[in-house]
């Protein structure tokens, strides 16, 4: 499991993404990303590691342990334009979702609450 770092690494370039890019893909900060791939770094939680692995098309026990093969499939998140309501995002919408994966759950909540007017 000590070169966990490695995996996930590999898996991110996998999706051909930044650890910015992914992070907010993941919900979590961009420091979460570059924790998990640094050596000694942390290790991501379960949860994490389940959508790691779904996001880039590798198998959960070969990012977790190094055991068994690398790919079951394509990835499902790639570089795509996000639609809301069948209309592409403008650049300023992505960067507000962008910000808004990074914030704490009740930093999102008072900013929706703004957004709607309370």
């Amino acid at each position: 499991m000590s070169d966990m770092y490695l995996r996930i690494r590999k898996a991110r370039r996998c999706v051909g993404v930044s650890q910015e890019e992914f992070a907010g893909q993941l919900g979590v900060s961009r420091g979460a990303v570059a924790q998990w791939e640094m050596i000694g770094g942390t290790s991501p939680k379960v949860e994490n590691l389940e959508q790691i692995a779904v996001k880039s098309g590798c198998y959960f026990e070969w990012i977790a342990t190094g055991r068994g093969p690398q790919k079951f499939g394509a990835p499902v998140m790639l570089k795509e334009e996000p639609e809301i309501y069948g209309v592409p995002l403008s650049d300023q919408e992505k960067r507000v979702i962008a910000g808004m994966r990074k914030m704490s759950p009740a930093k999102r909540a008072a900013v929706v609450e703004l957004v709607n007017g309370g």
